[in-house]
């Protein structure tokens, strides 16, 4: 396969997880937002705490979206980099061999820990999101229950 077509490969590739991270985020908004109208007449009871766990479900999801986000450009940033430490172009490397070395080893290390953290975000924004909406379903239940005499 040439470069240019892993290259596109690749841009798909990024784009696509890109508009899934704003997707999930958008719908841990959305479901705030939903649950938040839902809920904005009644009274304090106890059978509203699925309702708390839910919006609180949602709200890590929401960020840990964004811990994704983060993770993600943190990769491109430590990618770009190395690219220069590569090149012999990077202000605190240059052209020192020893110098170079060690900083493509750490800088490969960053991007491995980073890519390790944004796969554990994006777990958690995907279960919380989920488990988000358990609880709503869960707080449902309890009201109708509630309600019936």
């Amino acid at each position: 396969m040439s470069d240019s077509k892993k290259m596109e490969l690749y841009k798909a590739h990024q784009t696509m997880q890109e508009k899934l991270i704003y997707f999930l985020m958008t719908a841990a908004g959305a479901c705030i937002g939903f649950s938040l109208t839902q809920a904005k007449d009644l009274v304090a009871d106890t059978v509203h705490v699925a309702l708390g766990a839910a919006l609180l479900l949602w709200s890590i999801s929401f960020l840990m979206g964004f811990g994704r986000v983060q993770m993600a450009l943190g990769v491109v940033w430590a990618n770009s980099e190395l690219l220069d430490v590569q090149a012999g172009i990077h202000p605190a490397a240059g052209r020192i061999a020893a110098l170079v070395h060690e900083a493509e080893k750490r800088l490969r290390e960053t991007m491995q820990r980073q890519s390790s953290n944004a796969v554990r975000y994006a777990n958690w924004q995907v279960s919380t999101l989920i488990l988000g909406v358990l609880a709503y379903v869960v707080w449902q239940v309890l009201l109708m229950l509630h309600r019936s005499p």
